[in-house]
């Protein structure tokens, strides 16, 4: 399935915990989602994903893992 974008939200605030970071946001209309946040994003904010505990850790950098 294509899907054709015709507006993108630039740098907004994503609110994950009680940390506010940004992200580019493409509104698609989903069911049970708040938001999807792709690799690059993940990669950026040093996320380690663990999906048998179904759990997503965000760490600045250079903090001890």
């Amino acid at each position: 399935e294509i899907f054709y974008v015709g507006t993108v939200y630039r740098d907004s605030p994503v609110l994950v915990g009680d940390v506010c970071l940004e992200a580019d946001l493409i509104p698609l209309e989903m069911v049970g989602l708040d938001v999807i946040l792709g690799m690059d994003w993940l990669a950026k904010h040093h996320a380690s994903v663990d999906c048998f505990r179904k759990e997503v850790v965000l760490r600045s950098p250079g903090s001890p893992e």
